[in-house]
Order: C-alpha cells, then sequence, then structure tokens
C-alpha cells in the first residue's frame, strides 16, 4: 500500500509539474554549472566535529506558533536547517537558519519576497523555483532529483562528479531530513513537523494563504496525535508520516531523532521532549557554520564549467537528431499496424520497421535529451501506456498503434521542448561567465 501511494503520488506529481520541472531545469542548469553541490556541502562539513552538534529541522506546522522563539537560544549551538514554508515566520522573529531548503518547482513566489532571504545559503535541486538561485547573494548547494538524469550523465562523463541525492518523501522536510543524515548528524530535532490540523489550522501563522489548498473530504483521515487524541490530517500528510517513520527505522541505532513539535501527530520512533529542554541537553556545543560554508569552493572548476557550457550549447541540434529518429519510429509502427505475426514473419520490410521499433524502444538509453521531451509529454505517455500491462492478449496492431501515439506525444512534447531550449537555456549559457 506504501509503495501504490508513492506511486500513485509520484504520477500525479509528475503529470501536475512536468513541464514547469523542465522549465525550471533548463533555467538553472547555468547555476548548476557555476554553483556548488550537496556532496561538496558534505565534504566540508565532515572535515569538522559534528557528533555531538544536533541538526534541528524547522518546518511550518501550526505548533511552530508555541516554540519558535526558543530556537534563538539554539542558534551558533545547532545546525538550523528552515525548510521554505517557515523561512518567513523564522525571519519575522529574526532568526536566520545556517540553511535553507527548497524543493517545490511550484512554490507559491510569495514566500520568498523578503529580501533578506536572498542573504540565506540554500540547498535546491535543479528543478527548484529559479527565483531562489537567481537572486541568491549567498551559496547555493545543489542535489540531484527528478530530471537531473538529462544533464547528469554528460556531467558525470565529462568530470566524474555527481551533485549527490537526497532520500526524497515527497516534501522539502523529508528532504531536509535526509539532508541532515547526509550531512553526518548523529541527533536531529524536529520542530513544527506537525503532520495535522493542529488546532485546526494547516501551517505556523503569516503563512502564505495561497499556499494551502483547499482540501477535499475524501482526501482527510485521521492520525493519532502526541497527546494520544485523534487529529485530522489529509491522506499526502499522511503519507509524509510514514516516510519519516520507515526512514526512522532504518536509521535506528544510527540517528537519534527527537521530535519537538509539541503538538501534531505522532511519529513513531521518535523519542518526543519539548523544544526547551532539547535545547538545554543537546546545544551545548558552538560552531560558526556560516564560516564553514562560505568557504565551499564550486563544484567544477573553470576548465570544466567552460567544457559543459560549449556541450550543453548543442541541444537545440541534439533535440533535431532526436525529432527525425522520432518520425523514423512513428513510421516503423504505422506499418506494422493491421499485420498479424505472420505477415511479419514473411515480409523483410515489416522486419525491418520491427527492428526500428526496437532500437526507438531504447532510445532513452543513450539519447538523454528523450528524458528531457518526455517531461513536456507525460500526460501523452501515460494516456498511451495506461494499459499496456493490464491490458490481455494485446496484438501486435494493438501494441503499434499505441506505441505510435506515444512517439506522437513525444514529438509534441519536443516541439514544446525545442522552444523552451531556445528561450531558457541557451540565453542563460551564453551569459554564463566561467569562474
Amino acid at each position: 500500500l506504501y509503495c501504490i501511494k508513492k506511486h500513485v503520488f509520484n504520477m500525479n506529481t509528475e503529470v501536475a509539474f512536468g513541464k514547469q520541472l523542465a522549465d525550471n531545469l533548463l533555467y538553472n542548469l547555468p547555476y548548476v554549472l557555476r554553483e556548488s553541490s550537496i556532496n561538496n556541502l558534505k565534504q566540508a562539513i565532515n572535515q569538522y566535529d559534528i557528533s555531538e552538534i544536533p541538526a534541528i529541522i524547522v518546518s511550518a506546522g501550526p505548533s511552530l506558533d508555541k516554540n519558535i522563539r526558543m530556537l534563538k537560544r539554539a542558534k551558533g549551538h545547532a545546525f538550523l536547517i528552515g525548510v521554505d514554508s517557515a523561512l518567513k515566520a523564522l525571519l519575522r522573529e529574526e532568526i536566520r537558519p545556517d540553511i535553507a531548503i527548497s524543493i517545490d518547482p511550484g512554490k507559491n513566489p510569495e514566500l520568498f519576497t523578503d529580501d533578506r532571504l536572498n542573504e540565506l545559503p540554500f540547498v535546491v535541486a535543479g528543478f527548484s523555483l529559479p527565483m531562489i538561485v537567481r537572486k541568491n547573494r549567498s551559496r547555493v548547494f545543489f542535489a540531484e532529483g527528478y530530471g537531473s538524469e538529462i544533464f547528469g550523465r554528460t556531467i558525470e562523463e565529462q568530470t566524474g562528479t555527481k551533485l549527490g541525492k537526497l532520500e526524497t518523501g515527497g516534501s522539502v522536510a523529508t528532504d531536509a531530513f535526509s539532508l541532515a543524515v547526509r550531512l553526518g548528524f548523529k541527533r536531529i530535532i524536529l520542530v513544527g513537523q506537525d503532520l495535522a490540523f493542529t488546532g485546526g489550522q494547516t501551517h505556523v501563522s503569516g503563512f502564505a494563504e495561497c499556499e494551502a489548498n483547499e482540501r477535499e473530504d475524501d482526501s482527510l483521515t485521521e492520525v493519532e496525535g502526541m497527546d494520544g487524541t485523534m487529529l485530522r490530517t489529509d491522506i499526502q500528510m499522511a503519507y509524509y508520516k510514514e516516510w519519516f517513520e520507515r526512514r526512522i527505522r532504518m536509521l535506528q541505532g544510527e540517528v537519534e531523532v527527537i521530535n519537538a513539535t509539541e503538538g501534531g501527530a505522532r511519529i513513531y520512533g521518535t523519542r518526543e521532549m519539548t523544544l526547551a529542554d532539547a535545547i538545554a541537553q543537546w546545544c551545548t556545543k558552538t560552531v560558526d557554520f556560516k564560516q564553514w560554508l562560505m568557504k565551499i569552493p564550486c563544484t567544477f572548476s573553470n576548465a570544466q564549467q567552460r567544457r559543459l557550457k560549449e556541450i550543453f550549447l548543442q541541444t537545440e541540434q541534439e533535440l533535431l537528431s532526436l525529432e527525425e529518429m522520432l518520425r523514423e519510429g512513428v513510421a516503423a509502427y504505422e506499418l506494422l499496424i493491421g499485420k498479424s505475426e505472420q505477415e511479419i514473419a514473411g515480409n523483410p520490410e515489416c522486419r525491418q520497421a520491427l527492428e526500428k521499433a526496437e532500437q526507438v524502444n531504447h532510445l532513452e538509453e543513450t539519447e538523454s535529451t528523450l528524458i528531457l521531451v518526455k517531461m513536456y509529454a507525460l500526460e501523452e505517455e501515460y494516456q498511451a501506456t495506461e494499459d499496456i500491462y493490464s491490458a490481455k492478449e494485446l496484438s501486435i496492431s494493438d501494441i503499434a498503434r499505441r506505441g505510435k501515439d506515444l512517439l506522437e506525444g513525444y514529438l509534441k512534447g519536443l516541439q514544446m521542448c525545442k522552444e523552451r531550449v531556445h528561450t531558457l537555456l541557451l540565453p542563460g549559457l551564453e551569459k554564463m561567465q566561467c569562474g
């Protein structure tokens, strides 16, 4: 059931945000080449002894109003990770997290209007909101994410370098948790991680109203609260709760997780205590993370940046080559429609068409640009392949017709992709100053 829910959430996200994901990837690529990665961040922090320093993940649940001011005591004694939805509340209290994190490609821009946010170091994915990256005056650390293999293959082939991945449960808070684990923190304190409508509220006060979507009754469920009562939540937040519990079980003995949310859902596997007690017990060392972060080098050398820039400037030409291959695939499928196995076996032209269809089926393994194109054609892809595994006794003609529909969907997405490469990617690469 967990895996089914994960698949459904991923599929819905892909269809809803696929084009936005791809647009953001294209816009952000020049910044990926010039900035740092979470692997650089990990290497830098691992030079120091953080065994007695906790990471505090600040989320935007309604319980954050209870103890947000207490975080001032933790500043300089813990690694404060602020998720994007909690940043306005933190800055309102004059609390500057050591690092901020934003992953959602369609995050409400209203959350980032405070200019002080541009002074914060940020962890993002290649598909994150471009305005965060464009306006940042501090440090940006990129993580691999959905669609990053579009450019990641080339980057790794040319430099032998990976950006580094975060285990994600679909929300920025789960990515923040994975970041803390990846950086090597052995004690993680959760704050504002309600995962439920505590007191009937969805988020901390001052949260952007248009960010909180209206929820249909059939999306609501109940979970056990920290006080033992049942709390209303939605199926998506209930899924995030399951994710946390699964990850905490997997990390048992390696990482201690303290739930200092002081409200919201009970997250099994965590140790529950007040934030005041957690700070008094664990935030006893002094550390200057800002100094550490500002010294971290860029991911790629000047020479590597120039080489990668030259390669990615050829993306339009690669798309034209892919277009020709897809059209050949459509022609092959058209030839196979209406043919039986016997007709194909006895017709050399049909056998060649079958071989061509087989080659096109494996294009994704050799043509990274197809991965990009598919992001502009996800709805068409799901429609064409909806019953390909479940339908019984599909004939060659049935399969060929679906194959033709699929490739025609890709061709439609390719036209949009060419336009976006021309307007989003190439101008950024042409203006990019290496080094």
